[in-house]
């Protein structure tokens, strides 16, 4: 964990122009000049404790003791034509103020508390000393168009000219005018600005072989005055210095990166290990006598590494090491000592990113204070930690249950996501993935999962009160998860051909020792998941005959009858849980059928009937009572010539006339389709098509797409498959092309409802 030293309690909005003694000497610094548009106001009002607010999308140019250079990252770098404009954050009273519109040939500079946008075709270059709240002219001896800037040191400009017949770096100064560095090795025309003191400057530069060199400048005499020739394993931009010491980073072939520290008096090297990471961007600073070092990134990284963080190392004694900030962004050596660092540290609560300044305490420990915010925490942070909607019911409309979506809006991507549905009898659904984006979206459509034998099985989600919860864990490792939870209850009513309290249908089977199994089909906008198959029991041999007959009972649930080989019909509900209660004897007589079809509501008074066919071909109706001690009213002929069927199946309402349908295979195979009229029979019959005596069970088996329409299962016990033929509400062609299902594949059966 890192330790941030605030500064918000000591801002009491001193005057900036009053603290800094006077470096360039009296009447130096002057009013903007005409070409040097500076807002004399604010134009981003600090926090209430005054902390400076720099927008999120700026990138960091430099900065010092008494403020923060800072532009519009996103629109820079001839990305748009309307760019930005260089910004300088005070640290005294947080407040920013806008300096130079950044048009598309302008160039930027900036280091510790001056900075300049360099204009062409000017004969000056206008400095802005955040320091001193002024501004002033650097003259320049020729156009700046041609002016190749380095960049501000000790309030000069250094730069390449070349208008001359070579290459010449000078040192542009208020007091000393356009003189030319004095030692430069070779003849460079591209040189760059490494780091800077108030004294010195760090250039890195070529000899005239053409070797990479650093080059120390003493900016009072315009001279170089150290020269270092840089390593093979160097990382050229990754050197900093300070008025002892200059350091590097080195990534040996095959090994571990290090930095290297070199006494500038002489004294040696210090070599140290850096912690191993893929790339080679780290970014060194140097804080009175320790190193510190990070990758910068983190924030955006998706796993955790220990070079991440801005670290500081002691260069002597133990080598002790600490934390400074979680992660950084970017950052700037500052002339004063110390470094300007973009970043963000976990223990600064909720404006924990921004700017911070590194600098040696009074002890000589270095300490990151925060000089500026993003407004934005370093630790993950959701909009809300409320479970979207929470408490609310969930009901199907118009008989489909459309999938519940959840949003949650995070302040960062890079995060691992699990989400947990947990159902109040203990039922868990499970899932878990990553995402990069900060906007995350779940749609729960409405299942349930659990394993068995090591395969996943799923089941629909019943009735009843859920325990939501979503985990958000940060796959930087910054910072700790954060989770977003509530409740939801999910309230279905009656879906038919179900035997417990969940959203899919479920289909009964009896396999040759007479055991019945139940199994189910769980359908996703992903496709179907395998649902776990679960024994009801034995003895079921008793029966020639099993018929789903829907909610007979009036409890949500769908029941059976069962025919005994005596001609006994006998009742069983259910009770919710893929069971039934003990079973109650409906009457003698029904060894007359041949054919007994159940679960669709014939007469329009909301309760299923049931169907029956005598061996002469005659349809009966037997109407539902709504009583289970007398489940169905004395049956009533419907019709005659129904001999010709060796299959009936009611399927519910598939074709949108609002009453009970069936659907009738004849001896050849072809499938027939009846309109329920709501009074018990049907009108003429249509044909759906050949080939469905391949079949041995035809299932009504409602809805088990979810999409408001009746659907079919047809059972093929050669192949031990069974198929969806998903409803279509068209009368002319009642039903999709068929889907090879997981409900009771691979098993065999002699008899299903």
């Amino acid at each position: 964990m890192t330790s941030v030293r605030s500064a918000r309690g000591r801002r009491l909005g001193a005057s900036v122009a009053a603290v800094l003694a006077a470096t360039l000497g009296a009447g130096v610094l002057a009013a903007p000049s005409a070409g040097a548009a500076v807002s004399a106001a604010p134009q981003a009002a600090p926090t209430a404790d005054g902390l400076g607010v720099v927008p999120a999308f700026h990138k960091l140019l430099g900065g010092g003791k008494h403020g923060v250079f800072t532009m519009d990252g996103n629109r820079y770098d001839h990305q748009d034509p309307t760019y930005g404009r260089l910004t300088y954050t005070r640290y005294a009273d947080g407040t920013t103020i806008e300096l130079d519109m950044i048009s598309a040939e302008d160039r930027v500079v900036a280091t510790g508390d001056t900075g300049a946008v360099i204009s062409p075709f000017e004969q000056s270059v206008t400095v802005f000393d955040g320091a001193r709240g002024g501004s002033y002219a650097l003259p320049v001896d020729e156009d700046t168009y041609v002016l190749r800037e380095l960049g501000l040191a000790g309030g000069g400009l250094l730069a390449v000219s070349t208008t001359g017949p070579r290459p010449v770096l000078k040192l542009h100064t208020v007091a000393e005018g356009s003189r030319v560095v004095d030692g430069m090795p070779g003849e460079d025309a591209s040189p760059a600005l490494a780091s800077a003191t108030d004294t010195h400057a760090l250039i890195l530069t070529e000899d005239a072989e053409g070797a990479a060199l650093w080059v120390v400048v003493d900016l009072a005499a315009a001279k170089a005055v150290e020269t270092y020739a840089v390593p093979a394993a160097a990382d050229l931009t990754s050197v900093t210095f300070s008025d002892r010491r200059i350091a590097w980073t080195e990534y040996p072939g095959g090994a571990a990166p290090r930095a290297v520290v070199r006494d500038r008096s002489g004294g040696g090297d210090t070599v140290l290990p850096l912690p191993p990471a893929p790339g080679q961007d780290y970014d060194l600073g140097l804080v009175g006598d320790w190193l510190t070092y990070s990758r910068p990134g983190g924030l955006a990284a998706t796993a955790p590494s220990p070079a991440r963080p801005l670290t500081a190392r002691h260069l002597t004694g133990a080598g002790e090491s600490f934390e400074l900030l979680d992660h950084t962004v970017r950052s700037a050596d500052s002339p004063a000592g110390g470094q300007t660092v973009w970043g963000g540290s976990v223990a600064a609560g909720e404006n924990g990113e921004g700017v911070y300044r590194i600098t040696a305490g009074a002890d000589g420990v270095p300490t990151a204070v925060q000089e500026a915010t993003t407004g934005q925490s370093t630790a993950l942070r959701p909009v809300s930690t409320e479970l979207p909607d929470d408490g609310k019911t969930i009901r199907p409309v118009n008989g489909v249950l459309a999938p519940t979506r959840f949003d949650f809006a995070l302040n960062r991507g890079g995060v691992r996501v699990d989400a947990v549905f947990r159902h109040q009898d203990g039922g868990t659904l499970t899932r878990s993935w990553t995402s990069t984006e900060r906007n995350i979206r779940f749609d729960w459509e409405h299942y349930l999962g659990s394993t068995e034998n090591g395969a996943p099985r799923h089941s629909g989600a019943p009735s009843g009160a859920y325990r939501i919860s979503f985990t958000f864990t940060p796959l930087n490792g910054i910072g700790p998860a954060v989770e977003v939870k509530g409740q939801r209850t999910l309230e279905l009513g009656h879906r038919p051909h179900g035997f417990d309290f969940d959203t899919t249908p479920d289909l009964l089977a009896r396999d040759s020792s007479g055991v019945l199994w139940t199994d189910s089909t769980v359908m996703t906008s992903q496709g179907e998941l395998d649902a776990r198959r679960a024994r009801v029991g034995g003895g079921w041999q008793a029966y020639d005959r099993i018929e789903a007959t829907g909610d007979i009972a009036r409890s949500q649930r769908s029941d059976i009858v069962a025919r005994d080989r005596s001609g006994v019909l006998w009742f069983y509900e259910s009770n919710g849980y893929g069971r039934f209660y003990d079973r109650s004897r409906i009457g003698g007589g029904w060894q007359v059928y041949d054919q007994i079809a159940g679960g669709s509501d014939l007469t329009g008074d909301g309760r299923p009937d049931l169907l029956a066919t005598d061996r002469t071909g005659v349809l009966w109706l037997y109407r539902s009572t709504g009583n289970v001690e007398a489940p169905f009213a004395a049956r009533k002929k419907v019709g005659a010539g129904w001999g010709v069927y060796n299959q009936l199946t009611a399927t519910g309402n598939i074709a949108g006339a609002g009453a009970g349908d069936l659907v009738a295979r004849d001896k050849d195979g072809v499938l027939w389709l009846y309109l329920g009229k709501g009074d018990g029979t049907f009108t003429a019959r249509t044909r759906i098509g050949g080939g469905w005596n391949a079949y041995t069970e035809l299932i009504g088996g409602g809805d088990a797409d979810n999409d408001g329409k009746a659907d079919l299962f047809a059972y093929n016990a050669r192949e031990e498959k069974t198929y969806l033929y998903g409803g279509t509400g068209d009368r002319t062609k009642p039903f999709k092309v068929r889907k090879a299902n997981t409900a009771f594949a691979g098993g065999a059966y002699d008899r299903l409802a």
